[in-house]
């Protein structure tokens, strides 16, 4: 049945285009006044709306206009400083709960790192076996907590070391690891070499 009324309907535009076309303009043509008409509509309301403002403001007291737009401002301004104070609320809350749950995987990767700077002194002190549980423990924790920017930059550092990568490069890359945390904490960057410098002496000379 809908077969049939395609074709029909096909087979009456192929046949009377002119008329399709008639129709399709009246169409145009009742929607394009339509639309005129709610115009019009909303500028004469509009027109009438500010009209009755100015009467208004004619025939009050100044003293009441002033005091009507003064109570306008105060409550607009109470009404945006609620909102925008909710807004920071909530984002001062999320923030403090983000560097909370951080903290404490942060705090375990500094203290991995110098461990493995002590194993180089003592290798029984921290085994192998103790390093790459900790290195989990800290890869699943940044997975859930931790910021985008440790993230790159532990992958970075961890492709870089199994390339045939320099140690210097290498301490620099845990470097800028550290200073991520601590930004992420609240805490100033430092320069490159200052927190290497906390437990590599003469970084710069090696």
């Amino acid at each position: 049945m809908s077969r049939v009324n395609n074709k029909t309907k096909s087979s009456f535009s192929e046949k009377h285009p002119k008329i399709n076309f008639m129709i399709g303009l009246a169409i145009l043509a009742v929607l394009v006044y339509v639309s005129c008409l709610i115009v019009q509509f909303i500028v004469v309301k509009l027109g009438e709306f500010f009209t009755w403002i100015g009467d208004f403001a004619s025939n009050v007291d100044a003293v009441i206009v002033v005091a009507l737009i003064s109570g306008t401002v105060s409550i607009a301004v109470v009404i945006i400083s609620t909102i925008v104070g909710k807004i920071l609320e909530r984002h001062f809350e999320r923030q403090k709960y983000l560097i909370e749950r951080r903290e404490k995987s942060y705090c375990d990767f500094v203290s991995m790192v110098y461990k493995v700077m002590d194993k180089a002194k003592d290798d029984k002190k921290y085994t192998n076996e103790q390093m790459i549980s900790d290195i989990r423990q800290f890869s699943e924790q940044i997975t859930l907590w931790g910021s985008s920017e440790v993230a790159d930059k532990w992958i970075s550092f961890r492709m870089t070391g199994m390339s045939n990568t320099e140690p210097k490069e290498m301490l620099y890359k845990l470097e800028e690891i550290l200073n991520c945390m601590r930004n992420d904490l609240g805490v100033r960057k430092l320069k490159k070499g200052k927190l290497l410098s906390f437990f590599v002496n003469d970084i710069e000379k090696k």
